[in-house]
């Protein structure tokens, strides 16, 4: 059995068909394509650095900077305990997502991007569900705001955004 046809019997193959005997004959030049997916998780993304265009690029005129980040998503992490168990914080990792099928990448596709993406920098905090998620989570945590500084094009976002001394009200997009 080449490892060409034990790849294709234990991925692609259904558990009643494993026990078929599948030949594999590969044309030179020919590519086995798969393709991998995470489990749906709560991610919070976030950048390390700050830039004008990536703010354009996803058009928003404002950011928050995380002055405290223990403190931040420890607060997003009560407020969602019910919902899902804070795993981590890191940058993602920006590498060429094709790889060997007999050497598949080590690290999870949740934090990993192609390259062409590494001008953003991105983070990304995550929780796993604690049940299977039906739709996205949207929610509202003062205490992690608190541990924030805002960034804005337009000066009179800044003056109605939370996390300001003294603010009532807060910013919806």
């Amino acid at each position: 059995s080449s490892p060409e046809a034990e790849y294709f019997r234990t991925h692609v193959l259904r558990p009643d068909q494993h026990h078929l005997k599948p030949k594999i004959i590969m044309a030179d030049g020919a590519r086995l394509v798969a393709h991998t997916n995470s489990p749906d998780l709560y991610i919070y993304c976030m950048t390390s650095e700050y830039s004008d265009a990536v703010m354009k690029e996803f058009g928003c005129d404002a950011c928050l900077e995380i002055i405290h980040p223990a403190e931040f998503f420890t607060a997003i992490s009560h407020v969602i305990r019910h919902k899902g168990r804070f795993d981590g914080l890191g940058p993602i990792t920006y590498s060429d997502k094709t790889t060997n099928y007999l050497k598949p990448h080590q690290i999870h596709p949740a934090v990993m991007k192609d390259t062409h993406y590494e001008y953003q920098k991105e983070w990304r905090a995550i929780w796993v569900p604690r049940k299977e998620p039906l739709k996205p989570l949207f929610i509202d945590v003062p205490r992690a705001v608190r541990h924030c500084r805002v960034h804005a094009s337009n000066p009179s976002i800044e003056r109605t955004c939370p996390g300001k001394p003294g603010s009532a009200s807060h910013i919806k997009r």
